[in-house]
């Protein structure tokens, strides 16, 4: 039987506390919020421009291999 030295558990049991003292100031910390809210307007429709091709450019390929998985699951069911 192994027995561990009194400091070894000591040492684990001050590291243990310590970690628990941390996570309770991150935790206090981050719900409160030292700036206030900044006001946003709503967005401008030129703003908006920016994520039109994204949208484009994720809609044409989607389509393609949507088109793609209709017909060879067709072409499946027919053989």
């Amino acid at each position: 039987m192994i027995t561990i030295p009194p400091h070894l558990k000591l040492a684990a049991l001050v590291v243990t506390i310590i970690g628990l003292l941390i996570a309770l100031q991150l935790a206090s910390s981050a719900s409160k919020q030292h700036k206030p809210t900044p006001y946003l307007p709503a967005l401008r429709y030129a703003t908006l421009l920016g994520f039109f091709p994204l949208v484009v450019h994720r809609a044409m390929p989607k389509l393609g291999l949507s088109l793609g998985q209709a017909i060879a699951s067709q072409l499946i069911d027919l053989t």
